[in-house]
């Protein structure tokens, strides 16, 4: 406890000779520690009061969405992307989470403006090849949804999401082809990240 107060003394004086973008950038990097120690709610007071120096600071925005998420609070989640995306376009992260909103909601149109945007500034990360797949396959491109699928296992063997995705395309043609791409899957893959397939199969 003693160690946690002498921190907190520490914070808040570094804080109080700081810049606003140094006070932001302090807070942020408080609110990321205790993220991911798991403590949700002093992550946010962090990150809140990183908005309140800079409100469109791009990280706090993007961990208060992570914590809305695990709140629940998708409403809440959503605006703060959205702002997060708008103060820093370049932040992948942020666009990532915001395509995969609009795919949930079943806005393509929305989903696909930043799967664009994600092409140019990654277009190697598998889970941006995987949202532009997702976009092909609902557009009725096949070809290139499956294309997509397969480079995206390619990037990133032990992702369990696009091996599904293509699974369920192949078997609607030849079950035992979808069968045998859950089983590749399956046979790679850690035991807790192949339990989807598992299921699926």
């Amino acid at each position: 406890m003693t160690r946690t107060i002498f921190a907190a003394v520490v914070l808040a004086l570094l804080v109080a000779c700081a810049s606003p973008e140094e006070k932001a950038a302090a807070y942020v990097a408080k609110a990321q520690e205790l993220y991911d120690a798991g403590e949700y709610e002093p992550a946010a007071l962090e990150a809140r009061n990183a908005v309140q120096v800079e409100p469109k600071n791009a990280k706090a925005r993007y961990l208060m969405a992570l914590i809305a998420e695990h709140k629940e609070d998708y409403k809440g989640m959503f605006g703060h992307l959205m702002v997060a995306v708008d103060a820093d376009p370049a932040n992948i992260e942020a666009r990532l989470k915001l395509g995969m909103v609009f795919v949930a909601i079943g806005d393509w149109d929305s989903a696909a403006e930043q799967s664009d945007a994600l092409l140019k500034l990654a277009p190697e990360d598998a889970r941006v090849v995987l949202l532009q797949a997702r976009i092909d396959l609902q557009n009725g491109n096949l070809s290139a949804g499956r294309a997509g699928l397969e480079k995206s296992i390619q990037l990133d063997p032990s992702n369990s999401d696009p091996v599904l995705i293509l699974g369920a395309l192949e078997a609607a043609d030849n079950p035992d082809r979808g069968l045998a791409i859950l089983d590749a899957g399956i046979a790679r893959m850690p035991a807790a990240k192949a339990k989807a397939l598992r299921e699926q199969r």
